[in-house]
């Protein structure tokens, strides 16, 4: 093996160990930070089997990328030794082949713990990507020279991108159907509320602070409508899968944000429902205290900071850590 082949084989591999260790992190982390809204409705039995099955993958995930730092911090030594070595550098070279096939079938390990991982969180992975990794692990196993050594690693490192990619671009549409149903659930619950209101109205009853109280969540959800235009817009427009990593980072505590906003929304509604039962059938001491009450109420309500203000003024921070979590390289592109 001459200088320049050594260069590239050094550098090709140097190049997947440190691509994966980050990439591999992010994904983990990001991953780890979904809260557990996915398992609102299941049952019980089916939610605890699944968090059950993320553990175990977990740990073995866990277990494969120590054996991979492990294979890392051996190729590394073994490098910078066939670089000292003066004499007998064929040893020196062997040598370095062997940790590297040692690494790369430790990262291929690590691909697959991660493949089954993202299966048992819910998202779809195929058996032929599992099948790929699997290949490409006894394919290092078995390589009895440098180049064959650089393909396998090379491929991995393919392998891991789109497996990236596809992961957040899986869990960017089940985050944009939280949107959806978010949004649905929301205008349903105002279209009932609206034909309450119509049909006390109608009946002569004062509505007049139910009517403010539903116009506050109409407003709140209007906001949220648009948060999901733009986000799913600005995924949409970006490139690489950094950036889309981001967006998806920034969408989820952007979420978060509004799922506050509308838990206080629906005790805003629940409060003005029962001081409505009040006003329909209570004594007139009753009605008047009631009155002043939900008065009160929705007065405080439409002082608040409104969720599009509070949206604007979270956008920056979750930028900033979007960014942090994923990397100011992130060794995507």
């Amino acid at each position: 093996m001459d200088k320049k082949q050594l260069l590239l084989f050094t550098g090709a591999l140097v190049l997947v160990v440190l691509l994966s260790s980050v990439a591999f992190a992010q994904l983990g982390r990001s991953l780890a930070d979904r809260d557990n809204s996915d398992a609102d409705g299941r049952p019980p039995d089916r939610i605890n089997a699944r968090i059950n099955a993320i553990a175990v993958a977990r740990e073995r995930l866990i277990s494969a990328r120590a054996e991979v730092n492990t294979a890392q911090t051996d190729f590394l030594q073994a490098q910078q030794q066939l670089r000292q070595t003066l004499v007998d550098k064929t040893a020196a070279r062997r040598a370095l082949v062997t940790k590297a096939k040692l690494y790369l079938v430790h990262q291929g390990t690590q691909l697959e713990e991660k493949l089954l991982e993202l299966r048992a969180r819910g998202l779809v992975v195929s058996e032929i990507d599992i099948n790929a990794v699997a290949r490409l692990r006894i394919d290092a196993n078995t390589a009895n020279d440098q180049n064959k050594v650089i393909r396998v690693s090379k491929e991995l490192r393919e392998k891991w991108r789109n497996v990236v990619t596809q992961t957040y671009v899986a869990h960017a549409q089940r985050l944009n159907q939280r949107f959806l149903t978010a949004i649905t659930n929301g205008k349903r619950f105002v279209e009932r509320l609206e034909g309450v209101v119509a049909k006390l109205k109608a009946n002569g009853k004062d509505t007049a602070e139910l009517e403010r109280g539903v116009a506050v969540v109409k407003a709140d959800i209007n906001a949220l409508e648009q948060l999901h235009v733009d986000l799913k817009a600005e995924f949409e427009a970006v490139a690489t899968t950094k950036e889309k990593m981001v967006v998806v980072y920034k969408a989820k505590r952007l979420l978060r944000v509004a799922r506050v906003r509308f838990q206080e929304d629906l005790q805003l509604l629940k409060k003005l429902i029962v001081l409505q039962r009040r006003l329909n059938s209570g004594t007139q001491a009753e009605i008047e205290t009631a009155t002043t009450d939900a008065t009160q109420i929705t007065a405080q309500v439409e002082t608040r900071t409104t969720l599009e203000t509070e949206i604007t003024q979270a956008q920056t921070q979750a930028e900033i850590d979007a960014n942090a979590a994923v990397g100011t390289n992130g060794g995507m592109e």
